[in-house]
């Protein structure tokens, strides 16, 4: 049977409120060997957490996904995340990035936390885990110093 690994979900998303017990134990039987279950937030890294202790073959990414950077602007959040990031099974920071698709999007903060002069993400040493990097129509002046960089979307300028 082939093995499949499923590098990016969101199965703590609400949607699957009603089935995520069922579909995640039956994920062995289905030829599912691994799953990276990705944060987008500070509730979704939390349950990210919760979701690698109960099931063996789940993975998880922690992270603030561009539009809801305005969480690290509380420093709570920016040490909760840090802590997170601390679990065995969390293998990278993410969905961090740029994302200027929709016209809400609040740039200056955005740049702030990813690629400013006090940008909050990781930087090589700074973290356990490198990086998982959204970027949609946005546009990097610079990449910050990370070690390794894992890409989910890319799409602007570099």
């Amino acid at each position: 049977m082939i093995q499949i690994f499923d590098t990016h979900a969101h199965y703590d998303d609400e949607s699957f409120d009603d089935d995520r017990e069922r579909l995640l134990a039956g994920f062995p039987a289905q030829g599912v060997h691994a799953v990276t279950n990705i944060g987008t937030n500070i509730r979704a890294s939390e349950e990210t957490v919760r979701m690698t202790e109960k099931y063996e073959n789940l993975y998880g990414v922690v992270g603030i996904f561009p539009s809801e950077v305005a969480e690290l602007e509380n420093p709570d959040n920016v040490k909760r995340l840090k802590e997170l990031a601390k679990h065995d099974k969390i293998v990278a920071i993410g969905e961090i990035g740029l994302d200027y698709h929709y016209e809400e999007t609040d740039k200056a903060l955005q740049h702030k936390w990813f690629d400013g002069d006090h940008a909050g993400f990781p930087r090589r040493g700074d973290w356990r885990c490198d990086p998982l990097l959204f970027v949609f129509e946005g546009e990097c002046t610079r990449l910050p110093e990370y070690g390794i960089l894992f890409w989910h979307w890319w799409r602007g300028d570099i």
